[in-house]
This record gives C-alpha cells, structure tokens and sequence, in this order.
C-alpha cells in the first residue's frame, strides 16, 4: 500500500475532445489537482504549494513549490494501467 494511506492513485481519463482542446485539458491544474497531490504524498514531497502547469504537449507536467517537477505519461494500452500501479507497488 502507498503511504500515508494513498490506497490508489486517481485515475484522470482523457475525455472526449473537440480538435486542438487537448492542449487545454492537458494544462487544466483542476482536472491534475488530486492526481498531483497524490504523488506528492506518495513520494514525500510534502504539500504542492503552488503549481505551475507547464507548457501544452503530449503529457500534463506541473512543477511544484518546492521545485519538484510532476509529469504524467498515459499507459500505452488503456488495459496495462492496472498491471503498471501493480508493478510500482
């Protein structure tokens, strides 16, 4: 089990986009915000503070406060999520 009782990470699923809303989506720290403090208190990064989201491209990336950057990368096939959180546990 993650620490501090993170049983399991958010699951951010990529919805239904319009052409060119990627970038927007990508970027929007709303739709991150859990995802990110997830990682922070898995990793012991300690409390986000304040984000900066990062520029759009093939994958969210946020840079913390305190420096640390966090960049999500999609599983390649929809299905290996499951085997890929298994494997980091």
């Amino acid at each position: 089990m993650p620490p501090h009782g993170a049983a399991e990470p958010p699951y951010v699923e990529c919805p239904p986009l319009a052409a060119g809303a990627y970038g927007k989506w990508c970027t929007d720290f709303g739709v991150w915000a859990p995802a990110v403090d997830w990682v922070a208190r898995r990793h012991g990064l300690g409390a986000r503070g304040t984000v900066s989201v990062g520029v759009p491209g093939s994958h969210p990336v946020f840079l913390t406060a305190a420096g640390y950057v966090v960049k999500f990368y999609a599983p390649h096939w929809p299905e290996a999520h499951a085997a890929e959180v298994a494997v980091d546990e």
